[in-house]
């Protein structure tokens, strides 16, 4: 019997293989383990940890080689999509809907090489990176992934970025975007 392919478990692992890629935890020519690894690690299925790769492949994230393995291709460039988040927030709110933000994780880390070239940092700087989901109404709406230079982000406290908006934060710490991508 053929174990079923479970999308929602496999997207998830694609979504975890692909932020560990996009933010330079997993390197440009690293190896993954094999799928027999990765689905033990994950309680998977190897046929569900093969989709989750094939998404990454198709991609263009990993590149699978028969009888060598799967190793990371990185992200292929930053693939910008220009909004206007503030203005959709005011208008959100504006509406009546009520929105807040979870933190999920806050830390200090090393800048990859893309966040370093596009904060201008100097090499070996580091960076304060936070992961957060919007919500509207209690229900996930984006799931935002933040950098910022550890000089600034030490100026408030993983309670501030929980509590308090991020612009909030930024203005009281004297630090205005000239822009940001999304």
């Amino acid at each position: 019997m053929t174990p079923a392919i479970e999308p929602h478990k496999a997207r998830r692992l694609y979504l975890l293989l692909r932020d560990q890629i996009s933010s330079g935890r997993l390197l440009p020519g690293e190896r993954l383990p094999g799928e027999p690894a990765l689905a033990a690690e994950h309680g998977l299925a190897r046929v569900t940890v093969r989709r989750a790769l094939d998404l990454l492949a198709s991609e263009g994230l990993v590149r699978r080689r028969a009888g060598s393995g799967t190793f990371v291709q990185g992200p292929a460039g930053p693939r910008p999509v220009v909004g206007d988040l503030p203005n959709l927030l005011s208008g959100l709110i504006a509406m009546g809907r009520a929105t807040g933000v979870r933190l999920l994780s806050f830390d200090y880390v090393a800048a990859p090489a893309a966040i370093a070239e596009a904060l201008l940092l100097e090499p070996g700087e580091r960076v304060q990176r936070s992961v957060r989901v919007r919500l509207i109404d209690g229900q996930p709406f984006s799931y935002l992934t933040t950098h910022v230079p550890e000089r600034v982000g030490l100026s408030y406290s993983e309670a501030d970025l929980a509590a308090t908006p991020e612009r909030s934060i930024r203005a009281r710490s004297g630090v205005a975007a000239r822009s940001a991508s999304e």
